[in-house]
């Protein structure tokens, strides 16, 4: 599904047509609602002019925030003198939540887009910063922003479009229905429709209005855009909610590239764009969520763990949760033993460990062929000296070829392993079919070289073996294939005709598909063990092959290198989405996302877990997966050779775990398995994969909430800052619906976290908790010591980002219920009984799972904090649970508490606070002042604000009027002057 996905959005920007979604798409889109008054409006009446004009309204004001008056004028040229050939920018999106900027490695400059007054273009500068530029011109936009603006506008044209095609839709539906009705009435309408209405007509429809010579494309994007959900559909009780999934599986991705003209004299800049707007993840979630529809996933990779050969199943149990079900332990036991009966009595399976050669000086120049390998060529081979020959010329070719850095030791352990198979197939009675697999189809001449010196078959070759490696020397026992239909044309073939015949086939990894069978009919006179069979009169038996070698896979992740257009691309695309899908399981941090993006871009990526550690597990499941399914082809029948022999690279046993075993299994596989599993393991260097996936999660969440609050808390007193909120127009006194949602979204995150810090596993997570779509991932594997706390580590060079130990600086303080104050508040009697009838959490259960540390010392004890607040404002005033204003909209999380008068009026406000009272507390840098954001807010409430210490400080009140140092000490006791305060303040 990913291949085709992917094939289908190379198609759809090839050529020219990648401009069309970039800042070129734009001014197309914008030149079709400039047009409205030359629009016919005699189907849509005012509906489609109405529509245009709020769609310009709209582009308009928000062109202006970040360019003020000056036009969208056409042309961006390149302002700086640089280096074209090999020019590689961009900015990559996935979603609002994500964009990074991708150039070459090392290079901190970024992208500009310049204007100055009177002029008739933009220019396209790079610079560190802005500074410098904003002295030269009058608008300075970095061109992340510059181009969410464009897709911003892009997006407010499209939903105003869509909002057409729907009324429009809707009318038609009712105007056909009536001509059905007047049709059953015997009466012929005057309007016959050619069809039943569809989106597809109205969209056709509407585009045909404008007469514009690129109509198919506008089509083409507008359905997309109609159809393709960005955001996951949560039951809250009778309602459906459609909250924004933030998620590369709803986002897609998009690869916006500066492209110059070296054609044109001023050096034009185009932005391309490359995207995946789809996932196979969210088309078996919208499956998913169709009612009475159910999806059963099954192949070959279906039970694997790492998302480059499966499709993100974790990601399917964090949205969907119980609704993913997978076989029971039961289920499987039951399967691989009814399996276990198809194999025949007395078959024994032989597995051959291949060593990875090291040489002791690993310098190129002193690599040589070691005896072993040596004695494995034919005795005349040897006599003639074509073992050393075969050397010295492999490796001038290696020396020639390789890249800077890069040592001939790796390429030479693959040819030594080559021999050693060989050798062992050749030499093998009992071996009459091989499968050698690799990662790549490898060098053909090689293989025949090779072949040829150790069978001694050399010596009837037409070309003699003198200065370099014969190119026309063939072996009749190799097949180098990877087309199936060869493969079953020509070489099964010839393995059925003749019990005689002796075939290697070398191929690579992936070339055939899962479902192709390669057994082979079993020839006249041939030994080999019969099983079970269901016999038909007439069909000849078949049975699997007698060996396989299968090299350590390496292909996790790579750039093809063949200089083909299409295949780049392919690589490009699969690079981009891969990448993103690392980073949604916590594999990649950020900036591995946007360094790897660069090398992509270039042609220069070779990724592998050794710079990444936090891709181990992902790489493990994936190198056993590959593996498996290669041994899975000698696992197709019920007859089988005597035995099975599977040789296999020992480089490969650093990625066999247990855990990716805990699935059904061949009985070869899990041979193979055991034997690897009970080999000795070199202790791992690396950093524990799964501490930076949790390190790499709790970042993550950490932006996406702080971009929540952002959007929720708009209103809210803050400095000036330039946010891009992607709302419309706000009309009247009423918030933009993203506002909203966020808010709704903050309120149901503020739930979950009070009544479940610890759960056991995401199940425990209701629709209700779903309602903040990234809640599954505000949970981490912390391990807590006996003193139920835990430690982190953070980064101050990284805005003190969390990080694995040893990489940054370890927190002065663990994280544990006395931190965050829970251990004093529950000692109050009030407060805990007001927790246990709320179902919030009176401690931190044992459990797998437990919040981030940077959720549990701020919103977490925040909240507990106002809840304890709350409790005894409840049982020690006359004021009751109505009392309480929740406040929404403009005046969300002005204060934590407001109470009404009778009439509905605020009355007084509190804003509460859960603090350490031993540290000093000081307005964050960046952040209004203390007694500024206080004025703002009991101007915009109308009635005093009153800020409550939960816990005793010690130090002297800012304003003793309108400030609380304590409601309770350290031993959960209510502080008695605190109380009257209270019955006083409220009355």
């Amino acid at each position: 599904m990913r291949n085709a996905i992917i094939d289908q959005a190379i198609e759809s920007s090839r050529g020219k047509n990648r401009f069309s979604k970039g800042y070129n798409g734009y001014l197309q889109y914008k030149q079709l609602i400039d047009m409205a008054e030359h629009v016919s409006d005699e189907y849509y009446g005012s509906l489609l002019d109405d529509s245009l004009n709020k769609a310009n309204n709209i582009i308009s004001t928000n062109w202006e925030k970040t360019l003020g008056k000056t036009e969208p004028y056409k042309n961006i040229f390149l302002g700086d003198i640089e280096e074209l050939e090999d020019y590689r920018r961009g900015v990559f999106f996935s979603g609002p939540a994500l964009k990074l900027n991708v150039s070459k490695s090392n290079d901190k400059s970024h992208s500009f887009i310049c204007y100055n007054k009177g002029e008739k273009q933009f220019k396209l500068h790079h610079a560190e910063d802005n500074i410098e530029l904003k002295q030269r011109f009058d608008y300075v936009v970095p061109m992340n922003k510059f181009l969410s603006l464009i897709v911003g506008n892009t997006t407010a044209i499209k939903a105003q479009l869509s909002k057409v095609v729907n009324e429009a839709f809707q009318k038609s539906v009712e105007k056909f229905e009536k001509t059905e009705d007047e049709l059953s009435a015997n009466k012929l309408p005057k309007n016959h429709y050619l069809g039943y209405p569809t989106r597809e007509r109205e969209i056709h429809t509407l585009f045909s209005r404008f007469e514009t010579n690129s109509e198919y494309q506008f089509e083409q994007q507008l359905f997309e855009f109609m159809t393709n959900r960005k955001n996951l559909i949560i039951n809250k009780r009778e309602e459906k909610l459609k909250l924004p999934d933030y998620s590369v599986y709803s986002q897609g991705v998009q690869l916006y590239q500066e492209e110059v003209d070296e054609r044109d004299n001023q050096h034009r800049v185009r932005l391309s764009c490359r995207e995946i707007s789809t996932t196979p993840e969210k088309i078996i979630f919208d499956l998913l969520r169709t009612e009475g529809t159910s999806v059963v996933l099954c192949s070959a990779t279906a039970s694997s763990s790492s998302v480059i050969s499966n499709c993100d199943i974790e990601y399917l149990k964090e949205s969907i949760g119980n609704n993913v079900h997978v076989l029971s332990e039961h289920d499987k036991e039951t399967f691989d033993n009814l399996v276990s009966h198809t194999y025949p009595i007395g078959h024994q399976i032989e597995i051959k460990p291949l060593e990875h050669y090291t040489f002791e000086d690993n310098r190129d120049e002193k690599t040589f062929l070691p005896e072993k390998y040596k004695m494995m060529f034919s005795k005349e081979a040897r006599e003639e000296g074509l073992d050393e020959l075969w050397f010295k010329c492999t490796r001038r070719e290696l020396m020639k070829s390789k890249k800077e850095g890069e040592s001939i030791s790796f390429p030479l352990y693959r040819l030594f392993q080559f021999i050693e198979a060989y050798h062992w197939f050749i030499n093998h009675e009992d071996i009459r079919s091989m499968i050698f697999f690799q990662n790549r189809n490898g060098d053909p001449i090689q293989t025949n070289v090779l072949s040829c010196l150790i069978d001694g078959t050399y010596k009837y070759q037409n070309t003699p073996f003198e200065d370099e490696l014969p190119s026309d020397w063939s072996n009749d026992h190799i097949r180098i294939s990877k087309d199936w239909e060869e493969v079953e044309g020509s070489i099964l073939k010839e393995l059925s005709e003749s019990k005689d015949s002796k075939i290697m086939l070398v191929s690579a990894y992936a070339s055939f598909k899962a479902g192709a069978n390669m057994q082979y009919e079993i020839p006249d006179s041939l030994d080999f063990v019969k099983g079970d069979n269901w016999e038909t009169n007439g069909v000849r038996l078949k049975k699997d092959w007698d060996a396989v070698y299968v090299q350590c896979p390496s292909a996790y992740l790579m750039m093809s290198e063949d200089g083909n257009e299409f295949t780049f691309e392919k690589s490009l695309y699969n690079a981009m989405l891969s990448l993103m899908m690392l980073y949604e399981r916590g594999c990649l941090s950020k900036n591995e996302v946007a360094s790897w993006l660069c090398r992509a871009l270039s042609n220069n990526f070779w990724f592998g877990d050794k710079n990444n550690p936090g891709i181990g597990k992902d790489k493990a499941a994936w190198a056993q997966t590959v593996v498996e399914q290669a041994v899975g082809r000698l696992c197709r029948t019920r007859n089988k050779p005597h035995t099975t022999y599977i040789l296999f690279d020992m480089d490969m046993a650093k990625y066999f775990d247990k855990d990716n075993l805990e699935k059904s299994l061949t009985k070869e596989f899990r041979t193979l398995a055991e034997y690897i599993l009970t080999m000795p393991k070199e202790p791992s260097t690396a950093a524990n994969p799964e501490e930076i996936v949790r390190c790499n999660n709790a970042n993550y969440v950490k932006r996406q909430l702080d971009r929540m609050r952002s959007i929720a808390l708009r209103y809210t007193p803050h400095p000036v800052r330039e946010d891009d909120f992607e709302d419309d127009v706000e009309e009247g006194t009423s918030v933009p619906h993203n506002v909203q949602i966020n808010q709704l979204m903050n309120q149901s995150y503020k739930q979950t976290i009070i009544k479940k810090p610890v759960i056991d596993d995401y199940n425990e997570l209701v629709e209700e908790d779903k309602q903040l779509t990234f809640i599954c991932k505000c949970y981490g594997d912390w391990q807590r010591n006996e003193n139920n706390e835990y430690f982190f580590s953070f980064d101050p060079n990284r805005r003190n980002d969390i990080c694995p130990q040893g990489k940054g600086k370890l927190y002065p303080q663990p994280i544990s219920p006395s931190t965050v104050r829970l251990d004093v508040l529950i000692k109050n009697d009030v407060i805990r009984k007001h927790f246990i009838t709320n179902g919030y959490a009176t401690d931190w259960k044992s459990g797998n799972l437990i919040l981030h540390p940077e959720i549990l010392k701020t919103d977490y004890a925040g909240e507990i904090g106002e809840e304890a607040f709350k409790a005894i404002v409840l049982e020690y005033t006359n004021c009751k649970e109505e009392d309480f204003k929740h406040l929404e909209g403009r005046d969300y999380e002005l204060a934590d508490f407001v109470i009404c008068n009778p009439d509905g009026t605020y009355k007084i406000a509190f804003d509460v606070k859960n603090m350490n009272p031993l540290v000093e507390h000081n307005d964050k840098q960046g952040e209004l002042a203390t007694k500024d954001k206080r004025k703002i807010k009991r101007e915009r409430l109308g009635c005093q604000l009153i800020t409550v210490s939960m816990l005793q400080l010690t130090g002297e009140s800012m304003d003793a009027v309108t400030e609380i140092h304590g409601i309770i000490d350290n031993d959960g006791n209510i502080i008695p002057s605190a109380i009257d305060r209270l019955k006083r303040i409220i009355g």
